[in-house]
């Protein structure tokens, strides 16, 4: 008689397994739809196709940039909380017009920009205190003796 019980016992269980693993199953999937639909993604930009037909001008840019003469150092202090741009030697600071980007893929909201104000020996310094800790991408854009440049590089703090 035992022997029937523990029988039936493993013949209902499987079942009740079953079900369990429909219900987890069924879990999972509700939790991770609503994280994702909860976590935001700025990465494309509101003006994604005007940025792309102009893609080719920024890539002439960007290879004026990398020539010696016209390269742009960033240094980031992490313990004076500041970043340092230092333009090239052979250019007049007071002619150096253009702007600064802070881009943060992940919130757009925290994208800050400057003006580029150097001072005579072709120095910026930008405050990092305002600024979140983490990924930032510095888009630089600036021109001088009508030939523009852009350079862009990738800072963690």
């Amino acid at each position: 008689m035992e022997d029937v019980k523990k029988r039936n016992f493993e013949y209902y269980i499987w079942p009740w397994g079953l079900v369990a693993a429909i219900v987890l199953f069924v879990i999972v999937l509700i939790i991770s739809v609503f994280s994702s639909t909860m976590n935001r993604n700025d990465l494309v930009t509101k003006h994604y196709y005007s940025q792309g037909l102009e893609y080719q001008v920024k890539k002439d840019m960007m290879e004026r940039s990398q020539l010696p003469e016209n390269t742009v150092t960033i240094k980031y202090s992490s313990r004076e909380r500041k970043i340092d741009f230092i333009f090239p030697e052979g250019i007049d600071p007071a002619e150096v017009k253009g702007t600064i980007k802070f881009f943060r893929p992940s919130q757009a909201r925290l994208d800050r920009e400057f003006n580029i104000q150097l001072d005579p020996s072709g120095l910026q310094s930008i405050s990092t205190t305002n600024l979140r800790k983490g990924y930032w991408r510095i888009q630089i854009n600036w021109n001088t003796d009508s030939q523009d440049f852009y350079i862009e590089k990738t800072v963690i703090m």
